[in-house]
């Protein structure tokens, strides 16, 4: 957190002296301008007031004239004004990139997120896909063999599911393949992992199987849960 913060601080420092430099000349062109206005209001009010240019005119307008002693601030007020403005423009305006910055940075990480979860995930039923599944049943094999322990892993495969799609169309057989995923999400909770393998194929990862009856019987309720009938429509 203090490298992360260190490195905010400096580039919010570099922003500020660049975006100050580039607002400072705009300043000190207005000083110069102001100067220059300064020069010829002080030598005209010098001829006008003497007949002619001289130091001494010079130093007795100086004195006397009030509009002078005005325009003698005005390069002061420029400069101070200047250099307030463009500081508090270059803090703002680096803050704004440094925001900028971290949005697409976290739309960045957000979008990487999907992308990794996309890849190990049925896009239509949110479910594991085989790739993932494989991983999961390979670790769960490195598991129950270091706990001498058993898996079992079962297919259930929808036979009509063709006939569905060829029938009655793409959305009733997408339909039908999310009801499916629904009850048997429904139906086993963690640690058990479902798994969509292919197109009309779930697979049940069951983990501390005791024998072979307990296999039978999660089989039944596989049955059980997908025996009432699905509603589809074109």
């Amino acid at each position: 957190m203090n490298l992360i913060g260190s490195n905010t601080n400096d580039f919010l420092n570099n922003n500020v002296k660049v975006l100050k430099s580039r607002v400072s000349k705009t300043a000190y062109q207005g000083i110069v301008v102001a100067v220059v206005a300064l020069i010829i209001a002080t030598l005209g009010a010098c001829y006008y007031t003497t007949g002619s240019i001289s130091l001494n005119g010079i130093a007795l307008v100086q004195k006397t004239n009030i509009a002078l002693w005005i325009m003698d601030a005005v390069p002061f007020v420029f400069a101070f004004w200047g250099q307030y403005s463009s500081t508090i423009l270059a803090y703002e305006a680096s803050a704004l990139v440094i925001d900028q910055t971290q949005e697409l940075r976290e739309r960045a990480d957000t979008f990487e997120k999907q992308a990794r979860y996309n890849i190990t995930h049925d896009l239509l039923t949110d479910l594991p896909n085989k790739e993932l599944f494989y991983d999961r049943v390979e670790q769960g094999i490195l598991s129950q063999t270091s706990q001498q322990q058993s898996l079992s892993v079962l297919l259930i495969e929808i036979g009509n599911y063709k006939q569905v799609s060829d029938t009655l169309g793409r959305n009733a057989s997408d339909s039908l393949i999310k009801q499916v995923s629904v009850r048997l999400k429904s139906a086993y909770a963690a640690p058990a992992t479902i798994a969509r393998i292919d197109s009309n194929i779930f697979s049940l990862l069951l983990t501390n199987i005791e024998n072979k009856q307990t296999v039978l019987s999660q089989a039944e309720n596989i049955h059980r849960a997908l025996e009432e009938p699905f509603l589809l429509k074109r």
